[in-house]
């Protein structure tokens, strides 16, 4: 295996994981939940939500079920979390 000294390799954390995911659904103009309604009826309410499914969906779906845990751990978080949204 080559060594590149010149090359610098950055891995996104979870955050920068959700912070892309927020901005694509603001995007897309549709929640996360909607957008996974949409895909499972092949029917998207626009390219830009279907484009958005096929970049996020992998991601979408490990971050929601890890942060759908970490709501369920803490009742009064997931309830200001529900209000915000």
């Amino acid at each position: 295996m080559q060594e590149h000294p010149d090359v610098t390799v950055e891995y996104a954390t979870e955050e920068d994981i959700e912070i892309a995911i927020a901005r694509v659904l603001k995007s897309a103009g549709v929640s996360a939940q909607e957008l996974k309604i949409q895909a499972r009826s092949g029917r998207f309410s626009s390219e830009q939500a279907r484009h958005a499914w096929f970049a996020i969906s992998h991601f979408l779906n490990k971050i929601t079920s890890k942060t759908m845990k970490s709501k369920n751990d803490n009742p009064r978080t997931s309830d200001r979390q529900t209000r915000a949204a």
